[in-house]
């Protein structure tokens, strides 16, 4: 019962922040790249770009120094779903999240952020300048805890500990020498990601399985208007299809689409993006 409860707190949030931005282009006045300036203020999921109303909403909410201190997830039909509250340190460093859900066997019905449960406790600590550490309880109980190495505030590498102390997994990282990434490695499972560049934006990233190449991901890149449009083309074991689909902006992620990766051409989902 306790594993069932914690799918479910995890994967529908993890669900509704699947899309994320590649900020690893070149700025240009001509050319496809990432506004990092402007703070995300909300996102909005579709079932499909062809949907009037979502049926999901993140609003972010940020303090005077522009850290991330809340976010607030509907998901309907409830008023509030889940929020996540962040705390930093004077040096603007990361100590603690906070996860909160709808109270288990309760109703939706009438509840506010104030009326949500406390379920997720991650603390973060800094041993040194390049290591960071994660520790999670879930129901105040202790769950896992994580590694986080860097080096010239790249990450390196990420290991992550069961609750006994060993080690369950990790992954490691590897970059060129312009801050690309250019490989993750992860074990168990011997897979392996490599990504190619081109005039410093992402072209393509192959799935190898104990060196055995399973995926590869080839990204397009064209100008409609004022906006870029970013798809990535899936080649691998479920056929050749188009997967996802971004939208940028003057910089900004304002569309993304997750194709269905068994109901070819199907959209799974869209999430739209506002900005302060």
């Amino acid at each position: 019962m306790k594993r069932l409860a914690r799918l479910f707190i995890f994967f529908l949030p993890a669900v509704l922040l699947f899309a994320c931005q590649k900020e690893d282009l070149f700025q240009n006045e001509d050319t496809f790249y990432i506004n990092k300036d402007r703070k995300l203020k909300r996102k909005l999921v579709y079932s499909s770009s062809k949907a009037e109303e979502p049926y999901a909403r993140t609003d972010y909410y940020y303090d005077r120094f522009g850290n991330l201190i809340k976010e607030l997830i509907t998901v309907d039909p409830d008023p509030v779903t889940f929020k996540n509250i962040f705390m930093y340190d004077q040096k603007g460093r990361l100590l603690e999240k906070r996860h909160y859900g709808i109270p288990q066997g309760a109703s939706s019905t009438g509840l506010t952020e104030d009326n949500l449960t406390l379920y997720t406790v991650s603390h973060y600590s800094y041993p040194d300048e390049n290591t960071k550490v994660e520790t999670i309880y879930l129901l105040d109980e202790f769950e896992d805890s994580t590694v986080y190495e860097y080096e010239n505030n790249l990450l390196i590498k990420e290991t992550h500990f069961k609750k006994s102390g060993s080690v369950f997994w990790y992954k490691t990282y590897t970059y060129d020498e312009d801050g690309n990434l250019i490989q993750d490695y992860e074990e168990p499972g011997g897979t392996k990601n490599v990504y190619t560049y081109k005039d410093g934006h992402i072209v393509s990233m192959k799935d190898y399985v104990n060196d055995s190449l399973r995926v590869v991901n080839d990204y397009v890149y064209h100008k409609e208007g004022t906006r870029w449009i970013v798809e990535v083309n899936y080649s691998g074991p479920y056929g050749n299809f188009i997967s996802e689909k971004s939208t940028y902006e003057h910089g900004l992620l304002i569309e993304y689409i997750k194709y269905h990766p068994t109901f070819i051409g199907a959209e799974w989902f869209c999430a739209r993006y506002e900005y302060y």
